[in-house]
């Protein structure tokens, strides 16, 4: 089986991260597999390559950094081309992206490349498993307090959850191999945004509504029994 993991490169105050929750579901099904796991990360620098010897070194096997020298002004769309125009067609079985956006898109990622590469995307995944079922993978789906258990046919892209309880740590042996690599670094220019963001501004802080401040606790609650009892509730 051949896994793509994409994860893009957001800077949250002084800080620049990845989503790493698609490349520890790539690792968990390398675990049990002979998955091939390549890692995709989108950056603004090519300081991309220490989160791909990250995921080299956590268990992935190899992995590419994109640049895109305006990435902090491209919209969702527009990260989503740039990925789906770096993978090669009929060369992956499964592509794993983080199952939220970092920086808040309205949109995940996952979801737009998926709809550009024209693939099934299933989103809130918790868990997946190689099926019985030649060709397809087994997946649980978390949708507030469900849980569904899905049969789904490859290719096929997922957003996977995250799950802090149980991380997946560097190795020895992967961080001996991650530095050994060379970590190939692409361009990404010429995209245009569907949507431009022409001004943000902070709100006024949200206060008490008037009409429990205005009278004291007692009255308040006499007044909501008195209404319940109007209408027969109580």
């Amino acid at each position: 089986m051949k896994i793509i993991v994409l994860t893009k490169q957001v800077k949250i105050g002084d800080t620049v991260k990845c989503d790493f929750a698609g490349i520890e579901a790539a690792v968990r099904i390398k675990e049990h597999t002979k998955a091939d796991v390549i890692v995709y990360v989108l950056c603004e620098k090519s300081d991309g390559v220490m989160q791909v010897r990250d995921a080299i070194a956590m268990g992935c096997d190899r992995g590419e950094v994109i640049v895109a020298d305006d990435l902090g002004e491209l919209d969702i769309w527009s990260c989503a081309r740039i990925f789906a125009e770096h993978v090669e067609p009929k060369c992956y079985d499964l592509i794993i992206s983080g199952g939220f956006p970092t920086d808040a898109d309205t949109v995940p990622l996952g979801l737009l490349t998926a709809n550009i590469l024209g693939i099934t995307s299933i989103s809130h995944v918790e868990n997946i498993c190689i099926s019985e079922k030649a060709g397809y993978v087994d997946i649980d789906r978390r949708i507030e307090d469900r849980l569904e258990l899905l049969n789904v046919k490859l290719p096929c892209l997922i957003s996977a959850l995250s799950h802090p309880e149980d991380p997946i740590y560097k190795t020895v042996s992967g961080i001996n191999k991650a530095y050994s690599k060379e970590i190939p670094v692409l361009d990404a220019k010429g995209y245009d945004n569907k949507a431009i963001v022409l001004d943000t501004f902070k709100l006024g802080e949200r206060k008490r509504g008037v009409s429990l401040t205005a009278i004291s606790t007692d009255e308040a609650v006499s007044a909501i029994i008195d209404k319940i009892t109007m209408q027969h509730l109580l």
